[in-house]
């Protein structure tokens, strides 16, 4: 069974390793306005994800799957436990940095759109993510948009 749920202090070392080990940003762990959740498939630490709260808007960042792990949809479910912490917090949107052309399809299909970098910036002014990651691309989800639709679903049938 896979569950997921908010990181404990301890494991935030776990954390920094995985995310050191894909090249990701890995400073700001115990920042008070950081929550990262945790991924476990039966006992074992698998996936993680966090967000950075900005008054109504948050930095999603940090989501990891151990690659053996991999195209299980764990890192969705993760991502998904995010969004429904974030609408709790009331959060209105999400926004986020990529790399990588292959995620991408990801947030798209997690109802993600393009947007501008001054927009994350705008948003998330204390974040020192942006300016770790200056050739990323920047994406937003609206989450009045996100729970609105008929099945909230990453299908499209």
């Amino acid at each position: 069974m896979f569950t997921v749920r908010k990181a404990t202090k301890n494991e935030l070392n776990t954390i920094e390793e995985w995310l050191l080990s894909a090249n990701l940003p890995a400073s700001g762990l115990e920042r008070d306005n950081t929550v990262f959740m945790i991924g476990k498939l039966e006992q074992l630490l698998v996936t993680t994800g966090g967000l950075e709260i900005y008054e109504d808007k948050a930095l999603l960042r940090g989501l990891f799957v151990l690659p053996e792990y991999r195209g299980q949809y764990l890192g969705e479910t993760t991502a998904r436990a995010l969004i429904n912490l974030a609408d709790k917090r009331n959060i209105s949107h999400i926004y986020t940095l990529i790399d990588d052309e292959h995620l991408s399809y990801f947030l798209a299909k997690v109802r993600y759109v393009p947007c501008q970098r001054s927009e994350v910036s705008e948003a998330c002014p204390g974040s020192n993510i942006i300016s770790q990651k200056p050739l990323a691309k920047a994406w937003k989800l609206d989450l009045n948009r996100f729970f609105s639709c008929s099945h909230c679903t990453s299908d499209d049938n």
